[in-house]
């Protein structure tokens, strides 16, 4: 996956998303099991469509090992609140640094 494609995927989860609910996504790509994470993506409240699009190209993501890129950009990024860039941030630190 290409910084491109990692672009996005990561525009699909939806930044604040991915860095919410990282642990759901890294549990279902590490599994291959997407019900966990549909379930999860049922709190966020959008379409079935769209629940199935923010799991799978977050499970891309990981599959490419690409996840620690995604929270660098995510704790960069300028639109998501405080709170989830220092969880991304947290989150690098933990499982990246």
């Amino acid at each position: 996956m290409n910084n491109e494609k990692l672009y996005r995927a990561l525009d699909s989860v939806g930044k604040e998303v991915f860095v919410k609910y990282f642990a759901v996504f890294r549990q279902c790509a590490k599994s291959g099991n997407n019900a966990a994470c549909l379930q999860k993506m049922q709190e966020v409240g959008n379409s079935a469509q769209a629940q199935q699009t923010r799991c799978s190209r977050a499970k891309a993501i990981f599959n490419a090992k690409k996840e620690c890129k995604a929270l660098k950009m995510c704790a960069a990024a300028n639109r998501i609140p405080d709170a989830a860039k220092k969880r991304a941030q947290s989150l690098y630190q933990k499982h990246c640094g």
